[in-house]
């Protein structure tokens, strides 16, 4: 049974050469990296196997988890069992995420959390014409960090979010997370109608190369607005215009899917969280 093993920055470009196998799944281990080294809140392991080769990879940053493995048929069971020790014997604070093929397997071991997928995309233009113009009285702009606390309420109540931000120490844990991404140039937005913010959206992680848009929510009532496109062609502009090469992005319905599509998004693969 492969077992784990903490990486110290000698094992750096080791990490970063195996998560860029693929890239555009491994955004979130590159871009923790890359942004805090090895080193907390980022702790990086190696799944090592007998002959000394990795089998996969675990990376917590804060409560998540991020595993990784190019072997479909990676041991699962180790990597869990590791993931319940870090953990405390405990339920995960957080999430345990990465690629379907790797997360998916994982599922059958803790059977307290539920699995949830959805399709990863990226982009590299937005198609010129995509967004249409938002009502005049709403308003797109960064969010501050004392906003936070309403962020987290929006999202809360929305189905896609169910189960992140249901007590307090998940919010507490989100708000650490979220200040320490924007200090390392992640972005927030929302947008704001008659000073609420009914809508918002952020960069997660951000690499050299690439960042990954996550927290994307419209309030019920403001959907079809053109809101949640607003916002993210905000956030791509941005990031192309600061030298990244790509922005992914996440969905889970067909009629997201149509939606990222128009805007310049091209599907690569599922994605998965456990929580």
């Amino acid at each position: 049974m492969p077992t784990p093993e903490l990486l110290g920055p000698e094992s750096l470009d080791a990490l970063l050469g195996y998560a860029s196998l693929e890239p555009e799944m491994n955004i979130f281990i590159t871009g923790d990296v890359e942004q805090f080294g090895l080193s907390e809140p980022v702790n990086a392991y190696a799944m090592v196997s007998g002959d000394g080769s990795w089998d996969s990879v675990v990376v917590r940053f804060y409560g998540n988890y991020v595993v990784y493995s190019p072997n479909p048929l990676y041991d699962a069971g180790a990597v869990a069992d590791f993931i319940r020790a870090a953990s405390g014997g405990q339920r995960v604070l957080g999430s345990i995420n990465g690629k379907l093929e790797v997360v998916g397997p994982l599922s059958n071991y803790f059977e307290e959390s539920s699995l949830h997928t959805q399709y990863l995309a990226r982009c590299t233009s937005i198609i010129e014409g995509s967004v249409a113009p938002l009502d005049p009285g709403i308003e797109l702009r960064r969010v501050t960090e004392h906003e936070y606390g309403e962020l987290f309420a929006l999202l809360g109540g929305m189905r896609a979010y169910r189960g992140l931000y249901d007590d307090p120490a998940s919010v507490a844990m989100a708000t650490q997370q979220r200040i320490a991404n924007e200090a390392r140039g992640c972005l927030t937005y929302g947008a704001f109608l008659d000073g609420e913010m009914v809508g918002t959206a952020s960069t997660g992680t951000a690499t050299r190369d690439g960042a990954v848009i996550v927290g994307l929510g419209t309030r019920a009532d403001m959907r079809l607005e053109g809101i949640a496109s607003a916002l993210v062609a905000r956030l791509v502009e941005e990031c192309l215009a600061d030298g990244k090469r790509f922005v992914c992005g996440f969905y889970r319905s067909r009629e997201t899917g149509r939606l990222c599509e128009r805007l310049g998004f091209e599907p690569i693969g599922s994605y998965a969280m456990l929580y």
